[in-house]
Parts: structure tokens; sequence; C-alpha cells
């Protein structure tokens, strides 16, 4: 019968064995690293940052060392939606307002939530300022987009 120490042993010798075998280089296509930008307005994206990278005499100047690497990948990393801001329940709960509710005139509305009392709604006629009601639309993952700023993005991609 063997025991539970000679197959440990065989393991060990297995494991030591295959790790002394010369390993085949693998050519990966995937680069190393990745260059995370934020995409603060569309210049940053038209300054083509990946482009440059990629450049035969950007690439000349990389040091030696690093030479034989591929060139990082440009991810972006963007703002924040709107749906943070305009579903601020936890934020609004600590407010003056719940801890010292005052009489409400919930009862006099078409939007009115009968079990609570209070109006609950997802009906966006509620809302009168169209703006904001357009904007409401769109839905909670939804970003604003940034006016084109070419000093603010050259500043996001040297950040």
């Amino acid at each position: 019968m063997i025991t539970v120490h000679v197959l440990m042993i065989k393991d060990v010798i297995k494991a030591r064995a295959s790790a002394s075998l010369p390993k085949h280089p693998t050519k990966t296509t995937s680069p190393e690293g990745f260059l995370k930008i934020v995409f603060h307005n569309k210049g940053v994206e038209k300054i083509g940052l990946s482009g440059i990278l990629n450049q035969k005499l950007v690439l000349e100047t990389v040091p030696p060392f690093i030479q034989n690497k591929e060139p990082p990948c440009v991810v972006y990393k963007y703002t924040q939606p709107i749906g943070p801001q305009i579903f601020n329940f936890s934020q609004a709960s600590k407010s003056d307002v719940f801890r010292k509710p005052e009489p409400c005139e919930c009862h006099k509305s078409p939007f009115i939530y009968k079990p609570l009392g209070h109006v609950l709604t997802g009906d966006l006629r509620i809302v009168s300022n169209p703006k904001l009601r357009k904007l409401l639309k769109k839905g909670p993952k939804f970003r604003e987009p940034n006016n084109l700023n070419w000093v603010t993005a050259l500043k996001m991609c040297k950040e």
C-alpha cells in the first residue's frame, strides 16, 4: 500500500523536474500596461494618444530596457453619470427636511401614492422645467457631455 508520504514525494519530484525544463516563450498580443485617461471631453479622444504612442518616431525614443514591450493600451475613465445626482436619497434623508417634517400638501397632487399619502412617482410630468425633464428622460446612466476644451483635454492626457 502506497502511503501519503510517497505520493507527496512523487509530486514534489514531478514539480521540480518540470520546473527545470526550458519554457517556450509565448508571444502575447495584449499590451502589458494600460494608460488610464479621464475622458473629460471629446478633445481627449481627438488628441489620439493611442496613435501617438504607436508612431515609429515615438517608439524609437523609448528607453532600451522597455523597447521590446508593447506600447500601453489607452483606456478611458468616464465622468460620473447623472444618476447619483438625481437619486440622492441618502443625502436628502440626512437633511433637516426629513428630521423635522413640515405639514405637506402632497394630498393635493395628482401624483400622490395613496398607500403612503405622499408623492412618489416616476412620471416625468411632475417636472415642470422642460430642460430638466428632457435630461431626466435620458436615464440615470446618461453622462452630460462637457464642452470641447483643448486645455483641459491636454491636461487629462498629461496626468
